[in-house]
């Protein structure tokens, strides 16, 4: 690695070769076939990506960022520093995704909708960064594809199919290509992505397969003119702008973790919840705890059936406070199957203001 940056940038650096060795202890480290981050598939379908995107993941590319100070005069470095703090980017969007799942899961739809707003900052922040990049962009595909027709309806018909092989690809195989490429972040996934969050935030249904389809054979403009960028300065900006997005903000990245519960101020309400087969078995009893909301929570009893039969319940009172926990014990039959699915019904009344938590296996 001292030889390649001495060979790529005229030198190296203390920064650079941290770098690397944090890159080799997580991404160049380990091994994955199809490497992407969830925003490069359909939105809703998949929760995790498959890029290592551990802490050593970002203390490695901040050491690559920070290389500039020692580097920055270097094209080359410029070039890589460009690529590399969009793949620093789109660690925080993955994050972002599921910090705004969460909210959306407690109910919390203003929450959701100011995260979606970072969300976006951070993916034209990529967009932008690589638009600099001599080959990371969408335009510079599409150009192969229409200098390679003879006539009009030739180029309408080959930058059609460019687009269909960096998008959808099938069906049944969509989002193969998976680039990261200027561009494509910013017309295609992005705006897949607002789409969606739309219709989650107005409750109604987003035709995704149609919206695809129709930017893949009618798309006009898909990319934007970001003008002069000084690459040092904004890759600096969005780094510091992002640092703080954490994985440590996800409460309901949890293994024991149920489901969650959200009620409104003063409200009665039942939640039900289903149980997996994998939980069951080691199920001893559950707990309610308090992630959002100030208020207090009595909780009056549960009921928990297998196969549509009553297998437990109670009737039993307690109150949650907010940071505390409440927990529910008993005993479940050493051959509970539960083949036909098993559902949880727990009683839940807001004694003053709005909450939402989570409910997680007690074992």
């Amino acid at each position: 690695m001292k030889d390649y940056s001495e060979n790529r940038y005229g030198k190296t650096s203390a920064d650079i070769m941290s770098a690397w060795d944090y890159l080799l202890k997580s991404v160049y480290g380990t091994f994955t076939d199809h490497p992407r981050f969830n925003w490069q598939l359909r939105p809703g379908m998949v929760k995790n990506g498959s890029i290592n995107i551990c802490e050593d993941y970002f203390k490695g590319l901040e050491c690559f960022v920070n290389a500039a100070d020692d580097l920055g005069n270097n094209p080359m470095y410029q070039i890589d520093m460009a690529e590399m703090t969009a793949q620093y980017l789109g660690g925080k969007v993955e994050i972002l995704t599921k910090m705004i799942d969460q909210e959306y899961l407690l109910g919390d739809t203003l929450q959701a909708v100011l995260l979606q707003s970072r969300f976006e900052t951070l993916m034209l922040g990529m967009d932008a960064l690589l638009s600099k990049h001599p080959t990371l962009r969408l335009n510079r595909w599409l150009d192969f594809a229409s200098k390679a027709a003879e006539t009009a309806q030739q180029k309408k018909l080959y930058e059609m199919n460019a687009r269909r092989i960096v998008t959808v690809w099938g069906p049944p195989v969509d989002d193969y290509a998976a680039r990261i490429w200027s561009g494509l972040i910013g017309s295609y996934y992005l705006e897949r992505w607002k789409h969606y969050y739309a219709s989650r935030t107005k409750g109604i249904d987003f035709n995704m397969a149609a919206w695809e389809r129709n930017w893949v054979e009618n798309s006009k403009k898909t990319d934007y003119e970001w003008g002069t960028i000084d690459l040092i300065d904004f890759s600096k900006r969005m780094m510091a702008l992002s640092k703080d997005i954490s994985e440590k903000d996800l409460k309901l990245n949890r293994p024991d973790m149920i489901g969650t519960w959200n009620i409104g101020d003063k409200e009665w309400k039942e939640i039900k919840l289903n149980i997996s087969a994998r939980m069951l078995k080691q199920m001893n009893g559950f707990s309610l705890e308090t992630i959002k909301g100030n208020g207090t929570i009595k909780i009056s009893g549960f009921k928990l059936e297998a196969d549509g039969k009553l297998v437990t319940s109670s009737h039993d009172t307690q109150t949650l406070q907010c940071g505390k926990k409440v927990t529910y014990r008993f005993s479940l039959p050493t051959n509970l199957q539960a083949n036909n699915g098993c559902i949880m019904t727990i009683r839940l009344t807001s004694l003053s203001e709005k909450a939402a938590g989570i409910v997680v296996v007690d074992k």
